[in-house]
């Protein structure tokens, strides 16, 4: 099976598994897309377990923990995306932690550690996902086949983390996005402010909207222009760019939370940018 890097974290799981060491209650730490249900399938593939994704609302942990008692094969169960998991559900975890059924394993994805128990961080066993290299990216779109112009491959390999946003890249055609940004910079602060909202209806803001653009390749997008301005500006020129850099990364940050709406988060983004670049004036 191949995985995308992360060559230290897969040495870790081979040796554990191999030594039959491997722990029954697993918390795997890492970005979005970076790969954590790829690793989970991967630890499945080599203990030789069955591998069942899981909901994360109480009731749903509660019937998985009943059944996994109840299993002859070995299962590996997995629990994605639990950040935002409820109180109750966690709590339902620590069953597994202090008493493990004979044949069940259990990961339990989050981007981050501090929505997590204390109490299910000292019972379980934490794994950090590595970073991902440019060679690392590069080996992906190899093995992806993805057949990328020079151009392109700058561009991904300045705003993609990992072998998720590369693929998000592509579907997006990432030089056409690039392009678009460019341009809205060149606008933002002196165009009309309906004008420059409509840029809005261009972003993928819903689930059925995925023919429009992801929202956060544009904004990372918008990044890299702006940083290529940066060095051949005036000072004055160097402050709105830096301002537009400042608030574009705050929408990024704003995004990669699931509570927050992302229609809002680029509407208070366009306005918030303008507002900076213009001087206040709409």
């Amino acid at each position: 099976m191949y995985v995308c890097g992360q060559k230290k974290l897969l040495e870790r799981i081979d040796k554990l598994i191999d030594n039959n060491l491997f722990p029954r209650f697993i918390i795997l730490v890492g970005n979005r897309g970076c790969g954590k249900k790829v690793l989970s399938d991967y630890i499945a593939r080599k203990l030789e377990a069955n591998f069942v994704p899981c909901g994360t609302k109480a009731d749903e942990v509660k019937d998985v923990i009943f059944n996994s008692y109840t299993v002859s094969e070995k299962t590996l169960y997995m629990f994605f995306d639990c950040d935002d998991m409820s109180v109750n559900a966690k709590n339902a975890l620590l069953k597994v932690t202090e008493e493990p059924p004979n044949n069940s394993y259990f990961v339990m994805t989050v981007t981050d550690l501090s929505t997590v128990l204390e109490t299910l961080i000292s019972r379980g066993t934490v794994f950090n996902t590595e970073p991902y290299t440019i060679d690392d990216l590069k080996e992906f779109i190899e093995y992806k086949k993805y057949e990328f112009t020079e151009d392109e491959k700058k561009i991904i390999y300045q705003i993609c983390t990992c072998p998720e946003e590369v693929i998000n890249a592509k579907d997006n055609n990432v030089k056409e996005v690039y392009d678009l940004a460019d341009k809205f910079i060149q606008f933002i602060g002196s165009a009309n402010m309906a004008n420059e909202l409509k840029i809005a209806t261009m972003l993928n803001l819903k689930k059925d909207q995925t023919d429009k653009i992801d929202p956060i390749v544009f904004l990372r997008c918008i990044m890299l222009c702006c940083n290529s301005y940066l060095y051949d500006s005036s000072k004055e020129d160097v402050k709105i760019f830096d301002s537009i850099i400042k608030e574009t990364s705050k929408a990024l940050v704003d995004l990669s939370k699931k509570s927050f709406n992302k229609q809002m988060v680029i509407d208070n983004w366009i306005i918030s940018t303008h507002l900076k670049v213009s001087g206040g004036e709409f």
